[in-house]
């Protein structure tokens, strides 16, 4: 393990700068294969992620809050453009 990252941006170049392997969400794949710098050399299916958002009753009064959790995130996970 080269390093962990929470910039999807900053993964690809440090892959691609150490010729490392790196496991990303599909989401990415478009962005990621554009220049070449990276190859796609396989693919895990099924597999799933979860993110929840927790706040207090009483934050979730505030506009922005009522926001991110009326939100249909769906379109964010939707299958990879190959």
């Amino acid at each position: 393990i080269l390093g962990e990252f929470d910039d999807a941006a900053l993964m690809k170049a440090f892959g691609a700068m150490h010729n490392a392997i790196f496991v990303a969400p599909t989401l990415y794949a478009y962005d990621f294969y554009a220049d070449k710098t990276v190859v796609e050399i396989g693919r895990v299916e099924n597999v799933m992620e979860e993110y929840h958002a927790i706040f207090a009753e009483r934050m979730i009064q505030h506009p922005a809050v009522q926001r991110i959790c009326n939100t249909d995130y769906s379109a964010l996970f939707s299958p990879a453009v190959r």
